[in-house]
């Protein structure tokens, strides 16, 4: 548990591993570091800050329990952008981890495409 939030099982350190591999992977340059202890708005707690070489910034955020099934808050601010724009106030949120590192590749390589994998059942061979 962090700040009265319950951490499903991932440590910040591990997070922030993740965020360090995830950003070599997408080819951004970029560092991660550790987000300052405040509380965030409606009781999220800080996991993790990200600095991309564009000037982009990302704050990542556990969500309370009180908000499940979220569990994850990406928030950002893109190069150039005043602080205190719509994405940094609002940030998008999600219940899991791929929701989050989704969230974090939009915000911080938007022009990337991203590969969805759907599972069901087969199509029948044109006969």
């Amino acid at each position: 548990m962090i700040g009265g939030v319950e951490t499903e099982g991932i440590s910040n350190g591990a997070l922030r591993a993740l965020l360090r591999d995830s950003l070599e992977l997408w080819r951004v340059k970029g560092r991660v570091v550790p987000a300052a202890p405040a509380a965030g708005a409606e009781g999220a707690v800080p996991a993790a800050c990200l600095r991309a070489a564009d000037g982009t910034e990302v704050w990542i955020e556990r969500l309370p329990p009180a908000l499940r099934p979220l569990r994850w808050r990406v928030r950002w601010r893109p190069a150039g952008t005043a602080p205190g724009s719509p994405e940094e106030r609002r940030g998008r949120s999600s219940p899991s981890i791929i929701g989050l590192m989704r969230n974090l590749r939009e915000a911080v390589a938007p022009g990337q495409t991203s590969v969805r994998v759907r599972f069901g059942p087969a199509a029948d061979a044109p006969g």
